[in-house]
């Protein structure tokens, strides 16, 4: 595995984990802005996720040029970021228009995104274990 695969894998999987331990933290809490760890666990998590997709941007354009490679990291940063809106306007689609949303609503689309991300991760690796193995 090369180092922008796996370090895509490890930010994707630390950004779910990260994600994750928020939701635990604001379930226990009893609701949003309850817990004082869902602040530190979300902004950690979303560094996770940047570099996660940064990551997979240079690793899915492996064998091209830099400029390219840099260029496809930006590119991903960009789609990520449309991404994550995209996922959060649908979600809205599926909720009552006139009520709060409550806070499994708000956290859904971390996960969703988290599981996409980890989802890409686990291809770039394939994809690359694979064409590997076709060198052999």
């Amino acid at each position: 595995m090369t180092t922008s695969t796996r370090t895509a894998l490890f930010a994707a999987i630390a950004a779910a984990g990260l994600w994750g331990a928020k939701t635990l933290a604001i379930g226990l809490a009893g609701g949003n802005d309850k817990s004082p760890l869902e602040g530190p666990f979300y902004l950690a998590g979303l560094a996770a996720f940047v570099l996660a997709i940064v990551a997979l941007g240079v690793a899915l354009t492996r064998g091209r040029p830099v400029w390219l490679r840099a260029l496809a990291g930006l590119g991903t940063f960009v789609a990520g970021f449309a991404v994550t809106v995209a996922v959060d306007a649908t979600v809205g689609l599926f909720q009552d228009a006139g009520t709060q949303r409550h806070w499994v609503w708000v956290e859904f689309n971390l996960w969703v995104i988290a599981t996409l991300t980890l989802g890409l991760a686990l291809f770039a690796r394939r994809r690359e274990t694979v064409s590997r193995t076709q060198l052999v």
